[in-house]
């Protein structure tokens, strides 16, 4: 572990946050993860050789679980050690005692500035009025972490809009420069399909927060906040179009799918214009399944038809 509580706000990457929201724009699940990553990095800037001694403070910016995905070693929460270190009675025992003190005193107190720095960071870049649910009225922010505050805004902000996931599919067909590599482009569409994964199951799990959210927001209205709520979006509207209700696979298409559509056929599946999926290279076969079968002779295979969302006008 670290042995100095010294830390400077020069060692983080970022030194100022994006801004989260405004008064007249909530905290969108794009803002929050760009949120989550500045300070994941600035966590990391500060050593520690806790929890492995690779990740730094990470674990201030990340649940147990999501710390458990970047190393087997758990992160110990620093306690804080007595105000005495503990007796000895030689010599040599009462110098290590006192040595080990003082180490924990180093390290207890810069896991504690550095959270200080976070939380201090987070807030800046957000108007109170989007945590002030979890403000206390005396203590006011000064007993959570910065990991509280993230927590609440993914819980109550993270779910992906109507507008979001439009822009998202618009991103799908956003067309490829062939002066760039061919991997840009299946880059930007696995992007697109971890967006949609994200919104399928944020729209499943956070429909009653949802909810008390929007009663929450009636009730400001009703005290004043109607301006500002009629710019505020739904938190949970539906999904847009069918796009939600595709297979992902129907999602994973080449570049030359999407500036030219072609039907192709499978035989478990029917007809797409996922020129990869054929009856050939299916990746889940029905029993009897024939790989010689075509849109021209099925074989008897499925008459189903399922096509890749089109390009949003």
């Amino acid at each position: 572990m670290s042995t100095s509580p010294q830390f400077n706000l020069s060692a983080f990457p970022h030194k100022v946050l994006d801004p989260i929201a405004t008064l007249t724009s909530p905290p969108t699940c794009a803002s929050i993860k760009l949120a989550q990553r500045q300070l994941s990095a600035n966590a990391a800037a500060i050593p520690s050789l806790n929890g492995g001694g690779a990740h730094g403070h990470m674990a201030l910016t990340l649940t147990p679980a999501a710390y458990s995905d970047l190393t087997d070693v758990p992160f110990v929460i620093p306690v804080a050690p007595p105000a005495d270190p503990v007796p000895g009675t030689i010599q040599p025992q009462i110098a290590e005692n006192n040595r080990i003190h003082q180490r924990d005193i180093a390290v207890h107190s810069l896991y504690v500035a550095v959270n200080n720095a976070l939380r201090q960071q987070l807030l800046d870049a957000i108007p109170r009025v989007y945590v002030r649910e979890i403000e206390h009225e005396i203590y006011a922010y000064s007993h959570i972490t910065c990991l509280d505050l993230l927590t609440h805004l993914w819980t109550t902000y993270g779910t992906i809009s109507a507008t979001d996931l439009k822009e998202n599919i618009q991103s799908m067909y956003k067309p490829w420069n062939p002066a760039d590599p061919i991997e840009t482009v299946f880059h930007q569409l696995a992007d697109a399909i971890r967006v949609l994964h994200c919104r399928r199951q944020s729209h499943h799990r956070n429909g009653c927060r949802a909810s008390r959210l929007q009663r929450l927001r009636t009730l400001r209205g009703s005290l004043g906040y109607a301006n500002l709520l009629s710019a505020t979006p739904s938190v949970s509207p539906p999904p847009p179009s069918d796009a939600l209700s595709l297979p992902f696979s129907a999602l994973s298409v080449s570049h030359a799918s999407v500036a030219t559509p072609a039907k192709t056929y499978c035989w478990t599946h029917g007809t797409s214009n996922n020129r990869r999926h054929t009856s050939a290279t299916c990746q889940n076969k029905a029993p009897g399944h024939r790989d010689d079968a075509t849109a021209t002779n099925t074989l008897g295979g499925s008459t189903k038809v399922w096509m890749a969302p089109k390009p949003p006008k």
